[in-house]
């Protein structure tokens, strides 16, 4: 996650707790915000109904995202070369998604299914509801973050996709 620091105009990478551990510079061991959600068909609506093409999903690097992101993308992309694409959505476009809009079920692998929905594994439909793919605890999250942080523009959601998204 980055928000947008008003004094400097500049966007700063956030970890998801208040104590949040060292940066590994082996590693690049960020603190993820929705770690336990599949985040790639959502990203993917957002991005496809996005009239105002603020959504970026493609393989090249923010032009003014911070330095530990620019680090990560640089590792992660470059170095074990484990991610595809870089998305970035703001937290007010997460808030404002119709989450019963369906994904289809089809278009989902069962690598996918079995890793992020356990719990109901053998496609019995053909489509699920963002709502139901994400589940509860994604909105409990979602809401967690929005009191920290409110509903502005000036907060990203930093998603390097990869192989196993």
């Amino acid at each position: 996650m980055e928000v947008l620091n008003d004094k400097t105009s500049q966007w700063e990478y956030v970890a998801n707790s208040n104590v949040p551990k060292a940066i590994n510079s082996w590693f690049n061991n960020l603190e993820p915000f929705f770690e336990e959600f599949n985040l790639y068909f959502l990203l993917q609506a957002i991005a496809t109904e996005d009239q105002f093409n603020r959504s970026i999903v493609n393989n090249g690097l923010l032009h003014d995202c911070s330095k530990i992101i620019e680090k990560a993308h640089h590792f992660y992309f470059e170095e074990i070369k484990v991610c595809q694409k870089i998305t970035c959505q703001s937290l007010s476009d997460l808030l404002l998604f119709d989450y019963n809009k369906t994904i289809n079920l089809m278009e989902v692998t069962n690598k996918q299914f079995k890793r992020y929905f356990p719990k109901g594994f053998g496609k019995t439909k053909q489509t699920m509801t963002h709502k139901e793919w994400l589940g509860e605890d994604y909105f409990i999250e979602l809401q967690r973050t929005k009191q920290r942080f409110g509903e502005t523009v000036k907060c990203r959601l930093i998603c390097f996709l990869g192989v196993l998204n």
